[in-house]
């Protein structure tokens, strides 16, 4: 089976992003917890895990983990804060 292209180079961009991640130990300039709720909420986007009721319940393409790792962090903070209430302390 030939793999599709990816002239933006999409997973080679998710793969680099993550090793790094990993090897500074999170995601800099966030509190620790923060960091492992949003990578634990990534990982599972990538596994196809833990979705809407709606989505089809499959992997997501390193192009739609790009934009979700892309996202402002001052979103995705409020949106930690307002549901599961975790202030970003450092």
């Amino acid at each position: 089976m030939e793999e599709k292209r990816d002239p933006y180079k999409h997973k080679e961009r998710w793969i680099e992003w993550k090793a790094q991640i990993q090897a500074n130990g999170g995601i800099p300039d966030i509190s620790k917890a923060n960091s492992d709720i949003i990578l634990a909420y990534l990982t599972d986007m990538e596994s196809g895990i833990n979705l809407g009721k709606g989505c089809p319940k499959t992997r997501r393409k390193p192009s739609r983990l790009n934009d979700l790792k892309g996202l402002n962090k001052n979103s995705q903070l409020k949106l930690l804060n307002s549901r599961i209430n975790i202030n970003d302390r450092r």
